[in-house]
């Protein structure tokens, strides 16, 4: 019966988001990467996850650090990881939330995974929308 459940619930696995901890990776964080051991690690057990379940899609969201950290091998890590099993293509690009409907300026870095049997290469960003006026809520 568990398998079963278990079968189903792989089935249904559409998309993951997972904020990995930014303490690590953040200018004004501890900047130990990889080296944090209470946070640091939390990347691989996401993509253990990503590659023991396999959904659909995945998306990873960041400080703006996570992009330069050890000048930039960090990220390239990530990026290398995402791609080694070769079932996913993977988009990511550098997302400001005041571009995106936020009324707060705050740069995040955000990856996409989506498997390759179903990304046709269309994959596109949303288009920025505008930030709302607090003031007029």
């Amino acid at each position: 019966m568990q398998k079963a459940l278990d079968e189903e619930m792989e089935a249904q696995l559409d998309i993951f988001v997972a904020g990995i901890p930014c303490q690590p990776f953040s200018q004004s964080g501890s900047g130990k990467g990889f080296e944090d051991e209470k946070d640091g690690q939390v990347f691989f057990t996401v993509l253990q996850f990503i590659n023991g379940k396999l959904p659909r899609s995945f998306v990873l969201e960041n400080v703006l650090g996570l992009k330069n950290h050890n000048g930039g091998k960090t990220f390239k890590l990530i990026i290398e990881k995402l791609c080694e099993s070769g079932r996913y293509n993977v988009h990511w690009k550098i997302v400001n939330t005041a571009q995106n409907g936020i009324p707060q300026n705050r740069p995040r870095v955000y990856i996409v995974g989506i498997l390759k049997e179903i990304d046709t290469g269309r994959f596109e960003w949303p288009k920025e929308i505008p930030p709302c006026n607090v003031r007029s809520l």
